[in-house]
């Protein structure tokens, strides 16, 4: 089972990207299919509001429907790379990457300039950090400006992707130690 973060980044995702499409194979069984196309369970938009109003994960949607969800398949304009990276690409045929993260976008922007200045990144991939504060979810965009930067897109998404998590694990650590301490002064 997908545990919430899990489906707030799809969620996100799925909300930023034009034409993505998720397939959600919930617990009990149903199928739901994201998507802005007519015939879809859920608009991308009504998707996220919905992830955004539950309170846990399998928390109750409505309708005898929850987010117990099982396993969930990206399609549409969106693929999956690996190690938490999508793919897209831009109405004029520029490769896009997309990393979700749940960090705040201040965090993130900070790692994202610190990753360019660090690893060898061409000018020719353009990096958009863009928070959807009702999710808690913020989105990386990298958008490969010339045919040779789409070559790098991966590797770069890859390793950004890696130290996002990597934060993301170090904050969760760094909260109980924080909460501790905070106690230990009273």
């Amino acid at each position: 089972m997908l545990d919430r973060d899990q489906v707030r980044l799809a969620a996100a995702v799925a909300h930023a990207v034009i034409g993505s499409e998720l397939r959600l194979r919930c617990t009990a069984g149903d199928v739901l299919v994201v998507s802005r196309h007519p015939a879809a369970d859920l608009s991308p938009g009504a998707f996220r509001q919905l992830v955004a109003a539950t309170t846990g994960a399998g928390a109750p949607i409505g309708h005898g429907v929850s987010l117990r969800v099982d396993e969930m398949d990206v399609g549409g304009s969106i693929g999956r790379v690996g190690g938490g990276v999508l793919r897209s690409r831009t109405p004029s045929g520029h490769e896009v990457r997309w990393v979700a993260s749940t960090l705040e976008w201040n965090s993130v922007r900070r790692l994202v300039d610190a990753f360019g200045e660090e690893h060898e990144v061409t000018d020719a991939l353009e990096a958009t950090v863009a928070p959807d504060e009702l999710l808690g979810v913020t989105l990386v965009r990298l958008t490969a400006t010339t045919g040779p930067a789409a070559v790098e897109i991966d590797r770069v998404a890859a390793a950004l992707s890696g130290s996002l998590l990597v934060e993301e694990l170090l904050t969760g650590l760094r909260a109980p130690l924080d909460a501790g301490s905070a106690d230990g002064d009273r």
